[in-house]
């Protein structure tokens, strides 16, 4: 994705917009106002007639209606895919939605979906809140959530204090793996988390390497491509950094506050690995989290919905 998509403070969508970004553009209205008609709301952007090219086959208004009836199979899939977490609700024949509530679901939902419509370089941190490593933390429990019951988990990235190697060592003796920090080259190294921000493993009672470990890389906004898909590599990663190889090969996992793209899914997960998208984590969001995380979050959304405002 590059960065030429739908901003909060920057440009709308366009009639050449996919459908999955005017769905974006719809949710952060309904979060603007609480209740909204999405006819109202698409008409201005996808009745831009010098925006559409006519064929001769369709018309603007068959291609406004269609393209309409696109966004509301959107949202409907949206709620049926994020196991009953989905944040807002269609009315009046689909043609309204609406937030629900603003219960725990509602904050973690618009928590995703406005760090990937704001400029998250001129809005990574409010209210003193760095919200890119709001994602580690929440992607560590969603990893977590996902590798069952007796899996552990923790954040490697920058939200995590410490120095590399540090870092590193605390690694191989929480995963029983690697035994500790190797420099192989003996150069001076630059690297604070090497593209890896969160690490999944399930141990066994024997505490004996030779175990499940996910490696995980977290994207929040719009600008990742799959060059960025590509930069975190499990297996070099530990070659470069490990004494030793851990037994089984760590599988790579990516963590998006954005959707992926459903025209591209398979192209874009052969290179991420285990997706989580924005949906994929209200899927596996348990029925709670962590309190300074949830309060962390209500705090950074609180404010970039001001930003939403324009407040």
């Amino acid at each position: 994705f590059l960065d030429n998509m739908y901003k909060i403070e920057g440009s709308l969508p366009t009639p050449a917009s996919s459908v999955q970004e005017i769905a974006d553009f719809i949710e952060c209205e309904c979060v603007r106002n609480t209740s909204i008609s999405i006819i109202e709301a698409v008409k201005p952007i996808l009745l831009s007639t010098d925006e559409i090219d006519i064929d001769g086959i369709e018309d603007e208004d068959d291609r406004f209606i269609n393209k309409l009836e696109s966004v509301v199979r959107e949202i409907e899939k949206r709620k049926r895919i994020c196991n009953n977490r989905y944040p807002f609700e269609l009315v009046n024949k689909g043609y309204t939605i609406k937030v629900i509530n603003e219960n725990y679901n509602y904050w973690v939902y618009a928590y995703l979906l406005l760090s990937t419509r704001l400029n998250m370089i001129k809005r990574k941190t409010l209210d003193n809140i760095d919200g890119t490593q709001l994602l580690e933390r929440l992607s560590a429990t969603i990893a977590k959530s996902y590798f069952g019951n007796r899996s552990q988990s923790l954040v490697f990235g920058t939200a995590t204090p410490g120095n590399f190697k540090e870092k590193v060592n605390d690694l191989c003796k929480q995963i029983g793996e690697g035994l500790n920090f190797d420099n192989k080259n003996n150069i001076s190294s630059s690297a604070q988390d090497d593209k890896l921000d969160v690490v999944v493993w399930t141990s066994f009672t024997d505490t004996n390497p030779s175990k499940v470990i996910g490696f995980g890389q977290c994207k929040t906004g719009t600008t990742w491509d799959d060059r960025n898909l590509t930069e975190l590599q499990a297996v070099t990663f530990c070659k470069k950094w490990f004494r030793y190889m851990p037994v089984v090969d760590p599988v790579r996992i990516f963590f998006s506050s954005q959707y992926f793209p459903e025209n591209e899914w398979y192209t874009h997960a052969a290179n991420a690995g285990i997706v989580f998208d924005r949906f994929r984590i209200l899927d596996f969001l348990p029925d709670s989290l962590d309190d300074n995380l949830l309060t962390e979050i209500k705090t950074w959304s609180g404010k970039a919905i001001e930003v939403l405002k324009g407040n």
